[in-house]
């Protein structure tokens, strides 16, 4: 749906007014799916159609779109561009697949977009370029041959020296292959003098009294053998200073409490409230960030009627999550936090509503949380 407004805001209205554009949504009937695809491959050149969709209904159609190209062989799409194309870095799974059935025609021009860095696995590199600029690298084999093999074997930890130095000349002669097809925008440099300069900052908190003496019982339980695993055990520690009641044992005891006590019982949830209400008083709009959709739910029984809100996770519907963002970046929308499960606010969001960002509880993966937090 944001690209559909993007493209008509753009393409239709500042560059090309007999454009149309079609959203195919797995909320339409199947039939219509197929018409609209079938209008858009034989439109004219006077009344071109961009057609915006997601790789799970072109594999749904890719079967009818070839049947389409088949019956209509002078036609090919004009334009094939992936949008979180990172998704087709396996060439063996059906999504890379069929893309590349899509955009076989060899006058079909591709643009490959990301936001993930380019990748570090020599076999996923190729795999973008070579949809992208399919007689650049040849094939796979000879790819791996010349650069993949030698490159991925210099960054071994035996490696002899002759071996990094080798590794290291041809990375730079593939570097220099792929340059001119490659573009890469960074926000310091693109936005330079644009953006306002982001600040960071980390705050510490206490453990609560009820947080602290549940910790200890747990660490004095590893300490005496009675572990899972290392992993199971970082695990509950993180989860415990989020709030109690994210652990097993906890888990019912606030079904019924009240706002206060949910706060009082969790540190950083007092931390977070104090500092919201503070945020709120300043003037300021704020998002907040949790992996744990759980921890989304306490933190909305926590404001207890103290801010207006929007939330968006995994469970939100496509077009309910549009109008959230919608509203919230509305000026005059008066709504004070949105809050955001980590993983699916890393996509498809752009939030600029407001100007404080906070992440509750911070992903393994610190990319995960950058992601997020620059929409």
């Amino acid at each position: 749906r944001i690209w559909e407004r993007e493209a008509n805001l753009i393409l239709k209205n500042m560059c090309v007014p007999n454009a149309s554009v079609y959203a195919i949504t797995s909320d339409m009937g199947k039939g219509k799916r197929k018409r609209q695809f079938t209008d858009a491959f034989t439109c004219s050149a006077k009344a071109p159609r961009l057609v915006v969709t997601t790789y799970g209904l072109v594999s749904n159609h890719i079967t009818d779109l070839n049947s389409i190209a088949g019956a209509f062989q002078d036609n090919h799409w004009c334009y094939v561009i992936l949008d979180e194309g990172h998704l087709i870095k396996n060439r063996k799974t059906k999504t890379s697949q069929d893309v590349r059935l899509l955009s076989r025609s060899k006058q079909t021009r591709r643009i490959l977009l990301t936001g993930t860095p380019i990748q570090n696995n020599m076999q996923e590199l190729y795999a973008l370029f070579d949809w992208a600029s399919p007689t650049l690298l040849e094939s796979i084999q000879t790819f791996m041959n010349q650069y993949g093999n030698i490159i991925e074997e210099g960054r071994q930890r035996n490696a002899s020296d002759w071996t990094v130095k080798k590794a290291g000349e041809m990375n730079v002669k593939l570097t220099k292959l792929l340059q001119p097809y490659f573009l890469q925008r960074l926000k310091e440099t693109a936005f330079e003098n644009k953006l306002p300069e982001k600040k960071e900052l980390v705050v510490f908190t206490q453990l609560s009294a009820k947080q602290r003496r549940m910790y200890e019982d747990y660490a004095a339980s590893v300490l005496d053998g009675d572990m899972p695993s290392s992993l199971a055990a970082v695990s509950y520690l993180k989860m415990l200073c989020g709030h109690p009641s994210l652990v097993k044992e906890a888990a019912g005891r606030y079904n019924h409490c009240d706002a206060g006590v949910l706060a009082r019982d969790s540190a950083k949830l007092e931390v977070l409230l104090a500092l919201l209400n503070r945020l709120k008083r300043s003037g300021h709009r704020s998002l907040v960030f949790s992996q744990s959709t759980k921890m989304l739910d306490i933190i909305e029984k926590a404001f207890d009627g103290s801010f207006s809100y929007l939330r968006i996770d995994g469970s939100s519907a496509e077009r309910a999550r549009q109008k959230c963002v919608d509203s919230f970046n509305d000026e005059e929308s008066g709504i004070d936090v949105m809050l955001l499960s980590t993983k699916a606010a890393g996509i498809g969001l752009t939030l600029t509503g407001a100007d404080r960002a906070i992440l509750y509880d911070p992903s393994w993966n610190p990319a995960e949380d950058a992601q997020a937090v620059d929409r």
